[in-house]
């Protein structure tokens, strides 16, 4: 199984949990607002956009990498269902990660309740190959806008993490 198929798994995941009886749930509309990121001078490009009226998920990565075979990538996802807070959701998120890759680990950089940028890692296990994630969850009424930057390999060395929490923080959604 690809990791891009654990993001798929995850938003699943959330939709299901996101209509348990506590009443959380909405009739959902995806928000016309998107992540704008600022790439600087890197050159990335658009792999997948995929939307219904439900959900959203766009995906871009590095000039020369592809959908199928990333070693970067960045994806601005929409996940229904009205989750009370982002910790909440963080809490959900890395839990269900917990169950299914060994060696998993994560931590909080902030969390305000209605923002929050949070990162897991895992090394190589055999099953899910290495890979280190920085997301950034925002609330919004009818579910989580979530901007994330994946790499697969060992922990980001800190001028990589230290580039890309700047800018997931400095993130616009427009």
């Amino acid at each position: 199984m690809k990791p891009r198929i654990i993001i798929c798994l995850l938003a699943l995941t959330f939709s299901a949990c996101a209509t348990n009886p506590v009443g959380y749930l909405a009739p959902s509309v995806v928000p016309p607002e998107r992540w704008q990121v600022d790439f600087a001078t890197e050159r990335w490009h658009f792999v997948s956009n995929s939307q219904n009226r439900n959900s959203r998920i766009i995906e871009r990565v590095p000039e020369g990498q592809t959908g199928e075979n990333w070693k970067e990538i960045v994806t601005d996802q929409f996940i229904p269902g009205r989750f009370p807070t982002t910790s909440y959701f963080i809490q959900v998120d890395l839990s269900d990660l917990r169950r299914v890759v060994d060696g998993f680990q994560s931590a909080v950089i902030y969390d305000t309740g209605a923002e929050a940028l949070y990162e897991w890692w895992h090394p190589d296990s055999g099953k899910w190959p290495a890979e280190h994630q920085l997301t950034l969850v925002k609330y919004y009424p009818t579910g989580i806008l979530t901007l994330a930057y994946a790499r697969k390999g060992p922990r980001m060395d800190e001028a990589t993490r230290s580039k890309w929490i700047e800018r997931l923080k400095n993130a616009k959604l427009r």
